[in-house]
Formats: structure tokens, C-alpha cells, sequence
């Protein structure tokens, strides 16, 4: 009877192990796999005026000029530089005032900053005041006759990523890098 149940059991124990390890099989699952997908950020900036660029000196009078910088929808919160170049003896003809919300860049004479943040639509930033320059009223037919270098206002625009820029200064300096 020994040798019968030894034989029974070299008989059943395989099976009882096949059986407990195709139900182990079937307890074994997997995830579901997860795909990372890395694009480069994007930061689109333009730079318009409407008013064209051809005007008169008239004393006293404001002329109307509406430089914008357009921030594209979609870019990366970005530090916004904005550098306004001036002609020698600008200043003596001509006044105007930076818009609201632009910050100056102590380091710099002429650039000033903003924030942007990320948007789903275009964002259309003013640079000048109330969008136009003023005339000095003070001037008289003489100084104006006396105009041997037409004055000049020239703007450049310039945005950088703010993710990973410490301070504006530093943002300003990788622009500098690169210009």
C-alpha cells in the first residue's frame, strides 16, 4: 500500500505542480507602458507700429506712434526686453514716456522689462504711453532750422525664457551674449 500511494503521489505531485504554476501564470500581470514625450519650448515675439515712421516736427504737438511688441500664444512665460535707441540730440526735440507695466533695467540707460506670462491667445504689449511721443514746445524756429541730424527713435524687441533665469539682469546678459 506504501509503494501504490508513493506511486500515486510520483504520479499526482508533477501535475499538482503544473496545475499550481499555470495558475501562477495566470495571476502574473503588467502595466501599461508609459511614454514621455519632450518637445522644446517656443517663445514668438513681433514687433509692429501702424503710425508709420516718417513724421514733423511741430512744437508742442503729440504724435501718435503705437510700437507694439506681440507676445505669440502658446510661448513659455518669458522675460520681455524692450531697448529704446536714441539719436544724438533726441532728447533736446523730443519727449516720451514708456508704458505701463515696463520696468528699467537698472544696468542699462535705455532697456526695460516685463514679465509675460504663457497665454492661449496673442498678447499685445504697448511700449510708449498713451502710444505717441511729444514735441518739446519750447523750441523755436531757429533750433528747428538748426537741425543738421534728423532725431531718431529706434525700438528692438527681445523676449528669453523666465524658467531658469535667476534675475532679470542675467536674463538681459544671455540676450547681450547674443546679440
Amino acid at each position: 500500500m506504501k509503494s501504490k500511494a508513493l506511486r500515486l503521489w510520483s504520479i499526482l505531485l508533477p501535475l499538482i505542480l503544473v496545475g499550481v504554476s499555470v495558475t501562477l501564470a495566470f495571476i502574473v500581470r503588467s502595466s501599461h507602458t508609459l511614454n514621455n514625450v519632450f518637445t522644446v519650448g517656443e517663445i514668438e515675439i513681433a514687433l509692429t507700429e501702424t503710425t508709420g515712421n516718417q513724421y514733423t516736427l511741430i512744437p508742442g504737438v503729440d504724435i501718435k506712434k503705437d510700437p507694439t511688441i506681440t507676445v505669440k500664444a502658446g510661448g513659455e512665460k518669458c522675460f520681455l526686453f524692450v531697448k529704446a535707441l536714441k539719436t544724438e540730440g533726441f532728447d533736446k526735440y523730443i519727449d516720451f514716456t514708456i508704458a505701463d507695466g515696463w520696468m528699467k533695467l537698472s544696468s542699462e540707460n535705455n532697456v526695460y522689462y516685463r514679465e509675460v506670462k504663457s497665454s492661449e491667445s496673442d498678447q499685445h504689449i504697448p511700449i510708449l504711453s498713451e502710444n505717441e511721443v511729444t514735441v518739446k514746445e519750447t523750441l523755436t524756429e531757429e533750433e528747428l532750422d538748426a537741425i543738421t541730424q534728423k532725431p531718431q527713435l529706434t525700438f528692438y524687441a527681445y523676449a528669453i525664457q523666465r524658467e531658469g533665469m535667476e534675475t532679470e539682469k542675467y536674463a538681459w546678459s544671455i540676450i547681450e551674449k547674443e546679440e
